[in-house]
């Protein structure tokens, strides 16, 4: 089995332990603040929370009556500026409070393709078009000259393999591979000894995987287009 087939089989054999373990689900949130939410009414609001928690009853009493004269001071504010700008005549500026008043968004049109995935190969040769230059022989020669003062070829250490893989930030992106950084990072122990051989394989054999997880990155782009 060359490289590129045993990359491809470890990559989605992870992928396959990912989807039956992991349980995936759709969390939808709607924001609920009005235009005259200010931020000393979120402030006192998660004062009230807190007091609630601790339960201070007598902390919770006063916060609320400093919350409900609060919110009557903003509507008033917002009850004002909305007269007033009837008042001014301007169309424009008075539409756009009352789309703020209401909460009102407007809709995103979804853009549709016929072949989506050929529309995002399309787009991906459209921006990688400049990048025609081969370095696969620069590339050979990185990885032949891979070898320490003594002559003797590098060994990845697992110990310290282990040590990146916890030490990465879980909130990065995602890679051409598709593996998270959090996966690495909590199957660091698991993992270690497979990229450990893989990499070590590739040095062995001065074969690198560039093409294919470039192939692997372009065809992941679909109906997201």
């Amino acid at each position: 089995m060359d490289i590129d087939t045993t990359t491809e089989t470890i990559r989605d054999y992870i992928h396959f332990c990912v989807d039956n373990v992991v349980t995936k689900k759709k969390v939808i949130i709607y924001s609920n603040n009005k235009s005259h939410i200010t931020k000393e009414l979120k402030n006192c609001i998660n004062r009230k929370k807190v007091a609630f928690i601790n339960e201070d009853y007598a902390g919770l009493k006063m916060i609320e009556k400093e919350l409900n004269l609060q919110l009557k001071e903003a509507r008033g504010r917002q009850k004002d500026i909305t007269e007033h700008q009837f008042s001014t005549s301007n169309l424009k500026q008075l539409w756009n409070t009352m789309k703020a008043v209401t909460n009102m968004k407007p809709s995103i049109p979804h853009i549709r393709t016929i072949d989506d995935l050929q529309k995002a190969d399309d787009l991906n040769d459209f921006y990688l078009r400049f990048q025609t230059y081969d370095f696969s022989d620069k590339c050979k020669c990185v990885i032949g000259s891979l070898t320490d003062d003594m002559g003797t070829r590098l060994e990845a250490d697992s110990s310290k393999v282990k040590l990146l893989f916890h030490h990465l930030c879980t909130q990065k992106s995602k890679g051409p591979d598709g593996i998270s950084a959090r996966l690495l990072k909590t199957s660091a122990v698991e993992l270690t000894p497979v990229w450990c051989a893989l990499f070590q394989r590739s040095l062995r054999i001065e074969s690198l995987t560039l093409e294919k997880i470039c192939d692997h990155s372009k065809s992941k782009k679909g109906p997201s287009v």
